[in-house]
């Protein structure tokens, strides 16, 4: 089976299982396996994948189906244009998370270099790491 085909379907069962960005999700997941590009992978009707890369797609693309967040499948998450590691024992941080790190660096700036700020506990330390850098 090729890339492409292989993301066409299962966009479709993702859709059935009411996963939103079907299409963007399958092709996520299947650049996470392989290392390749997303838009390449949807694009490539030639490549024929191999039997480990299916068995462990169809793994992960059930779990999708299930409605698991797809960072916890992935392993990852960008936040800030930094990736950082994510897996079930942490919150995925939302975008509404950068507006409000991006605030705190604001007002951080306005105190000096010897203003300080406290992340305890909150999971992958995407704000405490993005405040500091």
């Amino acid at each position: 089976m090729t890339p492409r085909q292989l993301i066409r379907e299962t966009a479709k069962q993702f859709q059935a299982a009411g996963v939103p960005d079907a299409l963007l999700d399958a092709s996520l997941l299947l650049a996470h396996l392989t290392g390749m590009e997303p838009m390449a992978l949807r694009l490539d009707e030639d490549t024929q994948l191999a039997e480990d890369i299916l068995r462990q797609y169809a793994q992960l693309a059930r779990r999708r189906c299930q409605r698991e967040p797809l960072q916890y499948l992935t392993g990852e998450v960008v936040f800030l244009g930094r990736v950082f590691h994510v897996d079930s024992r942490v919150l995925i941080p939302r975008p509404e998370t950068e507006l409000l790190v991006e605030l705190a660096a604001s007002e951080l700036k306005k105190h000096g270099a010897g203003a300080k700020a406290l992340d305890l506990c909150c999971g992958s330390g995407c704000i405490g790491v993005s405040l500091a850098l």
